[in-house]
């Protein structure tokens, strides 16, 4: 499951995301960012990024000798959408650790298709295509690098 809520107003955001699988394994991040600009295309944020994937893969650490599988760190980063709506992350972490992200949600491939992903420096990504049933209903069907294939229904608010 890939929970996903936004809180926003003309300014400022809050964005929380997360996945879970029914083994206990989770992968989650909170973000507060303020948007500059006419447009608002530009977004500087502080967060929290919060993982446990234990025996999903074989034991891996960073440079620093730090667990990959498991941590919770604080985050400050920018966002800024370019052309065709795709969304450029950038990223450094309480230890030092920059990610650089792109990702396009919603990407409309027929009238009732819809194509998600992304992919990041930490060579992790996500794929998902959601089939719109009706107005706020959808299958969905999504592949993550961490938990593998998934499948649900969706409801859109």
């Amino acid at each position: 499951m890939f929970p996903e809520v936004w809180v926003t107003d003309r300014n400022y955001r809050f964005h929380l995301t997360g996945g879970v699988d029914y083994r206990g394994n989770f992968d989650g991040e909170a973000t507060f960012g303020r948007l500059f600009g006419n447009m608002q295309f530009l977004e500087l944020y502080v967060g929290a990024d919060v993982r446990r994937l234990n025996g999903l893969h074989n034991f891996s650490t960073n440079s620093s000798g730090y667990r990959i599988e498991n941590h919770a760190l604080a985050t400050v980063g920018a966002s800024y959408i370019l052309p065709f709506f795709l969304q450029a992350n950038l990223r450094l972490d309480d230890t030092g650790h920059f990610r650089f992200q792109i990702s396009r949600n919603n990407l409309a491939l027929t009238s009732r298709l819809r194509l998600d992903a992304a992919w990041n420096t930490d060579k992790e990504y996500d794929v998902g295509l959601r089939y719109i049933l009706i107005k706020r209903l959808s299958l969905s069907a999504n592949y993550d690098s961490h938990f593998g294939a998934g499948g649900g229904i969706t409801y859109t608010y």
